[in-house]
């Protein structure tokens, strides 16, 4: 490898966003359905930052199933999934995360 090109390792961190970065159903008494259900943890917001400042990236996933059910509109999950972000963002967390929101129903 050329010294012009070298390679650097860099830590994943990959987080379940419901539960582990914002409130899910266990804290809310239902899922997050909309911006407005949005409440991020604290010290989840803390703890990203140090993870990011040592050099880490972390990835958000979460499993929207309400999707496949039927239950929740996809454009309301992204806009609750944006809305996360910029919470987290604004605490330095997630800056370079990529939310990732899963449909789970059956291929056609």
């Amino acid at each position: 490898m050329s010294s012009q090109h070298q390679e650097r390792r860099v830590g994943i961190l990959y987080l379940d966003i419901d539960g582990t970065v914002r409130h899910g159903k266990e804290q809310l008494g239902r899922f997050v359905n909309s911006p407005e259900d949005v409440v991020v943890f604290p010290e989840a917001v803390r703890q990203m930052k140090r993870w990011r400042e040592a050099g880490g990236r972390i990835i958000g996933v979460s499993n929207q199933g309400g999707i496949a059910l039927g239950l929740v509109d996809p454009a309301q999950v992204e806009k609750a999934m944006q809305r996360t972000h910029i919470l987290c963002d604004a605490g330095r967390g997630m800056a370079s995360a990529g939310a990732v929101s899963v449909d789970a129903s059956e291929p056609s």
